[in-house]
C-alpha cells in the first residue's frame, strides 16, 4: 500500500499509456477463484469473518496454487476464530517461502528447535531470487551514470527469469518473499520510458538521458507477454503484475491521490461514467474487481490507517509514521496500493496538479 513518489527529480513512474490494458485469458477455475476470493475480502470489510472464511473455502477448492495474499489473510480469520493449528499452517508455509508474517504468528509457544526449523526457509528457488535480486540493486548503479547499459542489465535479469521459469513451473510462484518484484519492475518502466522516447518528440528533447533507449528492443524477448501467462498459470499474482504496470497511472483507477497536503477522493460516484466503464473494463481485463468494490476495500483499510478518519490528507512525516504502525499490525491485506502520495518542490506546482485532478471528476446528482 505504500507509494511515496518525490517529483524533485524525473521519476520512472510516468511512463505508461492510460488507455493499455492487455487482456489476461484466465481459466475458469482461475476466474471462480478469484471472484470468491474477492467475496472473502467483502466479507471482510462487513467484518463477517465467518461468511469470508466460507468464501476463502470455496475459493481455495478451485484451484491448486493461491495466493500469498490470500493464504495470509485467510490465516487472520482462521486466528480470529480461534482455530490456531490451521491459522498457524498457513503462517508456516508462507513463512518457509519468504512471506513476512512477524506480525500475526506468535511464535513464542514454540520450543526453539520448532522455532529454528520454522525460520528456515526452504523454498528451493530462494538462491537464485536473492541472485536475482543482488544483481538488480547492483545494476542500479548504471542507471545514473550508463543508461544504456543499465537498460540492457535489466534485459539480461529479465531473460534469466524467463528461463528458470522455462526450467520450472513453480519457479514465480513460490517467490512469496517478492524478490522478484523490483527486477520486473524496473524492466517494465524502462520499456515503458523507451515506447515514449520513440513515440514522443518533445519528452526525448526534454530528457536526452533516456535517448539511447530509442536503439534497444525490448519487445524482442516477449517478457510482458510472459508475465502475462504467468498470472494465467497462476504463478503470478494478478494484483502485483497490476501494480506494476499501472503504477501512478489511472486506467486501472486510484482511489486517493495527494498532492502535498491537497487531496483527491475518487469515489466512484464522482468518477464520470465514460471513464469508470474504461476503469472497470481494464480491470476486468487484469482479473481485478470493480473499481467500486476496490473502493470499498480501500476505505476500509484508510479507516485502520488514519484511526478511523479514511482518506484525510496526511503529511508525509505523518504518513510514514502511520504506514510502519499499520504494518506492524495483524491487518488484512485486500486493498493493494490504492493511495499515492505526491510530494512536489513547488507549492504552485502541488496546486496546478491537484486542481487538474479535480477538473477530472464528474458531480452526480
Amino acid at each position: 500500500m505504500r507509494t511515496l513518489i518525490s517529483t524533485t527529480a524525473i521519476t520512472l513512474y510516468i511512463i505508461l499509456q492510460s488507455g493499455f490494458a492487455q487482456e489476461i485469458n484466465l481459466p475458469q477455475e482461475r476466474l471462480n477463484y478469484l471472484k470468491l476470493v474477492n467475496r472473502a475480502e467483502l466479507s471482510i470489510v462487513a467484518q463477517n469473518i465467518d461468511e469470508a472464511l466460507h468464501y476463502y473455502d470455496l475459493a481455495f477448492s478451485q484451484c491448486n496454487k493461491h495466493r500469498a495474499k490470500d493464504m495470509y489473510n485467510k490465516a487472520i480469520c482462521l486466528k480470529k476464530k480461534g482455530d490456531n493449528i490451521n491459522s498457524d499452517s498457513l503462517f508456516i508455509f508462507l513463512a518457509r517461502n519468504g512471506f513476512d508474517v512477524q506480525r500475526c504468528f506468535d511464535d513464542s509457544n514454540m520450543e526453539e528447535n520448532q522455532r529454528q526449523t520454522m525460520q528456515e526457509v526452504t523454498n528451493p528457488f530462494e538462491a537464485l531470487y536473492l541472485k536475482i535480486f543482488s544483481q538488480d540493486q547492483k545494476h542500479n548503479k548504471f542507471r545514473y551514470t550508463n543508461m544504456k547499459e543499465y537498460a540492457n542489465k535489466v534485459i539480461e535479469n529479465a531473460k534469466e527469469i524467463m528461463q528458470h521459469a522455462a526450467n520450472s513451473e513453480d519457479f514465480m510462484y513460490y517467490d512469496m518473499g517478492g524478490k522478484l518484484y523490483l527486477p520486473i519492475l524496473h524492466y517494465l518502466q524502462l520499456k515503458g520510458i523507451a515506447d515514449r522516447v520513440r513515440g514522443d518528440t518533445a519528452f526525448r528533447n526534454q530528457h536526452k538521458v533516456y535517448g539511447c533507449l530509442t536503439n534497444i528492443d525490448f519487445s524482442r524477448i516477449m517478457f510482458e507477454e510472459f508475465l502475462y501467462q504467468q498470472v494465467e498459470k497462476g504463478n503470478l499474482d494478478n494484483e502485483t503484475l497490476a501494480e506494476m504496470v499501472s503504477n501512478n497511472n489511472n486506467w486501472i483507477g486510484k482511489p486517493v491521490s495527494q498532492y502535498n497536503e491537497h487531496i483527491v477522493v475518487r469515489h466512484p460516484k464522482s468518477i464520470c461514467n465514460n471513464h469508470l466503464e474504461q476503469i472497470n473494463k481494464n480491470r476486468e481485463h487484469l482479473g481485478l474487481e470493480t473499481y467500486s468494490e476496490w473502493f470499498l476495500k480501500a476505505h476500509y483499510t484508510d479507516s485502520l490507517l488514519t484511526h478511523g478518519n479514511p482518506f484525510k490528507p496526511i503529511n508525509e512525516e505523518e504518513y510514514i509514521v502511520l504506514m510502519m504502525e499499520f504494518e506492524n499490525q495483524c491487518n488484512f491485506n485486500i486493498s493493494g496500493d490504492y493511495r499515492i502520495m505526491l510530494n512536489f518542490t513547488s507549492e504552485e506546482d502541488a496546486k496546478r496538479a491537484y486542481e487538474t485532478s479535480i477538473k477530472q471528476l464528474c458531480i452526480k446528482d
